[in-house]
């Protein structure tokens, strides 16, 4: 079972991220921050505009949250390593 999961609300599309709500337990909601620079890093590129991170949040949800819900789950101090391939180079681009 995971820690979180998607809650009903307004997800915010903003110049330094996307804002996205989700919920721990049952009533427990938490507002999640996927930050510019993590989509920079995910995806190999930088100068999104808008319009594309609100593309790429919808087409990346579920991964998303996913992740939020992991690091929501960590244990506080524990090192955590994630390897992150750009999407580039797992589609041959790069």
């Amino acid at each position: 079972m995971s820690a979180l999961r998607r809650r009903h609300g307004i997800v915010c599309i903003q110049p330094y991220g996307v804002r996205f709500p989700m919920r721990a337990g049952t009533s427990v909601n938490i507002t999640c921050v996927q930050t510019l620079a993590g989509f920079q890093k995910i995806l190999g590129r930088r100068n999104f505009t808008q319009h594309e991170l609100q593309d790429i949040f919808r087409e990346s949800r579920d991964d998303l949250e996913a992740l939020a819900s992991f690091l929501y789950d960590a244990d506080e101090g524990q090192p955590i390593t994630i390897t992150v391939t750009p999407v580039s180079r797992v589609r041959g681009q790069g």
